[in-house]
């Protein structure tokens, strides 16, 4: 299937960090589900299986999204909102939004708009400040009594961001990060179908990565794998040339740190190179910020590597990938499989070669 479907329908799922099994979860198994036997973890991160015996082989992505939540109902209607993960409340402003209220165990939508003191009521010093989430209210455009109760207090609240394709086979969406990671393992869990190689490999849609990475240290736990790759959004240039840890949205970046494993992430690389993708270094000289950092340290610890696939507009409505790099993605991690799983046991341990 095109990566772009793909996209256009697991973007649009509900799936804030630790209420992923409200609608994405589902979709995305769903996607799986040709390829692989499938379980949901108790933190709800998906675990897709393919193939058989060793190595096993863990590809993870996070499906969770950031979000608001409701917080207080003020005697005027509005509605207060607290972040659900890393949050930029810069870009809420004047966003159109779906309240995602739940009463006697079912959820009933509400669409709303997210308000604030128009320019013309702040005094010139608070002009020249960006909104802070306390500033911001979401508008139902109901009364205080009928919101208090339609609305409970902890309702979720999603903003909205319809996928949409731009010129140079870019696509411009919401929850990109990390969605289009997702997109692209289950691609590459379709190339695989039709492949050979030895072992299994598990794709992981972890749960909870914005709110701490908790979905892929427990799911890496469980899954404990030989080794592993995670796949998360970087961070991309509107120029051609990487400058300042920004890199050519076309170009994927492998990360090189402390706590990256230095012969997967080796081999990583060198599975690119007869595909002719294009690729660049990303360095984390501390911690990744990704899922990558969790897998590592799960269970007697996990050799990981990192890959990354540069995005514009991080944590806003409109984040921006190309499409081509997630199809380069899918390639380079269905070969990387198919290489890695045929070498010799212990060498991850062959620091000479």
């Amino acid at each position: 299937m095109e990566l772009i479907k793909i996209l256009e329908d697991i973007t649009q799922k509900l799936g804030p960090s630790g209420f992923e099994g409200y609608e994405a979860a589902d979709a995305i198994a769903a996607y799986f589900k040709p390829y692989c036997e499938l379980t949901t973890d108790a933190l709800g991160s998906v675990v897709a299986r393919m193939g058989s015996g060793s190595p096993t082989i863990l590809l993870d992505a996070h499906m969770d999204e950031i979000g608001v939540i409701t917080t207080k109902v003020e005697d005027d209607g509005c509605i207060r909102i607290g972040r659900v993960g890393g949050l930029d409340p810069r870009v809420l402003p004047g966003s159109r939004v779906t309240i995602h209220a739940v009463q006697d165990g079912k959820r009933h939508d509400i669409t709303g708009v997210v308000g604030a003191l128009p320019p013309h009521l702040l005094s010139a010093e608070d002009r020249e400040k960006n909104y802070k989430l306390e500033d911001l209210f979401v508008d139902a455009g109901l009364p205080a009594d009928e919101v208090r109760r339609l609305v409970p207090v902890g309702s979720l609240v999603s903003v909205s961001g319809k996928t949409v394709t731009l010129k140079g086979n870019r696509v411009a969406s919401k929850v990109l990060d990390d969605r289009a990671a997702v997109a692209v393992l289950i691609r590459t869990a379709e190339i695989l179908s039709a492949q050979k190689f030895n072992g299994t490999v598990v794709f992981c849609a972890a749960a909870q990565e914005e709110v701490g990475g908790f979905g892929a240290m427990t799911a890496a736990y469980g899954i404990n794998p030989d080794w592993a790759v995670a796949f998360d959004l970087s961070f991309a240039t509107h120029g051609k040339e990487a400058a300042d840890g920004l890199y050519p949205l076309d170009t994927l970046t492998i990360a090189h740190g402390s706590h990256l494993h230095p012969l997967l992430t080796k081999k990583l690389e060198d599975a690119a190179k007869p595909l002719h993708i294009k690729t660049a270094k990303e360095f984390a000289a501390d911690w990744t910020g990704t899922d990558a950092d969790d897998i590592q340290t799960a269970h007697n610890g996990i050799p990981v590597a990192l890959l990354g696939v540069p995005g514009l507009y991080m944590h806003t409505p409109v984040e921006v990938v190309s499409l081509d790099a997630l199809e380069d993605a899918a390639r380079l991690l269905a070969e990387f499989v198919r290489v890695s799983s045929v070498e010799q046991e212990g060498w991850l341990t062959k620091w000479d070669d």
